[in-house]
């Protein structure tokens, strides 16, 4: 699926996963922010996602790490991320992200309980399909 870039409202992160493409994930998603409550929004949705992220920032570099901590009510506002191959967690601004791209797997992808209920539900149908086949089988229906 190719990469979509919203460089509007950020509806669909603000709306969740579930919304936001067919496979109910982010992953692969780009959004570049076009005012504060864009940013907010992008940021909420990037905290919640699980996978590895890109960050443009304002000053035109990229970061990539995992979002695991935001402070949206700080002065000024932050977000707290792990840099692949940095030892320390780094502390960024809102104000120099310019823009988030999903680029990571989320492991939790597919592991919500709709998706568990699913698949128990598929589970337990076949199970009866092979109890009733083999009950004909044996002629007692």
């Amino acid at each position: 699926m190719p990469n979509a870039v919203d460089t509007g409202a950020m509806n669909e992160a603000k709306q969740g996963a579930a919304a936001a493409n067919q496979n109910g994930t982010l992953q692969g998603r780009e959004y570049t922010f076009s005012n504060d409550q864009d940013r907010r929004e992008g940021l909420d949705a990037a905290f919640d996602y699980r996978g590895d992220l890109t960050l443009r920032l304002s000053n035109g570099e990229t970061i990539e790490g995992y979002l695991f901590n935001r402070h949206p009510e700080g002065k000024p506002p932050t977000v707290q991320l792990f840099v692949k191959g940095e030892t320390a967690a780094r502390v960024l601004p809102y104000v120099d992200i310019a823009g988030i791209s999903f680029t990571g797997k989320d492991p939790a992808d597919g592991k919500s309980y709709l998706a568990w209920k699913a698949k128990k539900h598929a589970e337990r149908a076949t199970e009866a399909q092979q109890i009733e086949a083999d009950l004909r089988e044996k002629g007692y229906l």
